[in-house]
C-alpha cells in the first residue's frame, strides 16, 4: 500500500514538474491580423463585367458596367435593370428601375437591395449576400464570365 503511494506521489509530481516546465517554455501564440470587413482581395475586380448566379435552377446573366447592372433571364428579351451604387469597394446598392420580364411583378419597381462581394472562390467565382428593402434575404455564388 505504502508503495501504491509513494508511486502516486511521484507520478504527480513528474506531471506537476512537467506542466510547470511546459508553461515557462510555452511560445507565445501568434494573433492573427484583424480581417473583419477587409478583404484579402480587391473586390473593384467586380465592379464591371459579366457574371452568372443560378437561382430554382434558371441561370442569370448579369452585365454590370459603372452604373447599372442588368440581369437577364432570356438575353436580350427579358431582363431587369438596376442602377448599381458602390457604397465601399465590396458592398454596393442596387435600384430596380426597369422590369422587362413578364414573370416579374412590376410592383418590384423601386426595390432597394444592399448586397455584399463575400469570399473569392478559384478566381472563377465569389459569394454575395443580399438583403432587400421588404426583408427579404438571399445568398448565393456569382460566376465570373472571363473574357
Amino acid at each position: 500500500m505504502i508503495q501504491i503511494i509513494k508511486l502516486t506521489f511521484i507520478t504527480l509530481l513528474c506531471f506537476s514538474f512537467w506542466n510547470i516546465y511546459a508553461l515557462q517554455n510555452k511560445k507565445p501564440v501568434k494573433k492573427k491580423k484583424e480581417t473583419q470587413n477587409k478583404k484579402l482581395y480587391d473586390c473593384k475586380n467586380y465592379h464591371k463585367g459579366r457574371f452568372i448566379y443560378i437561382i430554382y435552377g434558371v441561370k442569370i446573366l448579369i452585365i454590370r458596367d459603372a452604373i447599372f447592372q442588368t440581369q437577364y433571364r432570356q438575353f436580350p428579351n427579358n431582363y431587369v435593370k438596376q442602377k448599381i451604387e458602390w457604397l465601399s469597394d465590396c458592398k454596393y446598392r442596387l435600384e430596380t428601375v426597369e422590369i422587362h420580364d413578364p414573370i416579374i411583378e412590376t410592383n418590384m419597381l423601386g426595390r432597394i437591395t444592399i448586397a455584399e462581394v463575400g469570399e473569392k472562390r478559384n478566381g472563377d467565382f465569389y459569394e454575395y449576400t443580399a438583403l432587400r428593402n421588404d426583408g427579404e434575404f438571399e445568398q448565393g455564388l456569382l460566376y465570373v464570365i472571363k473574357d
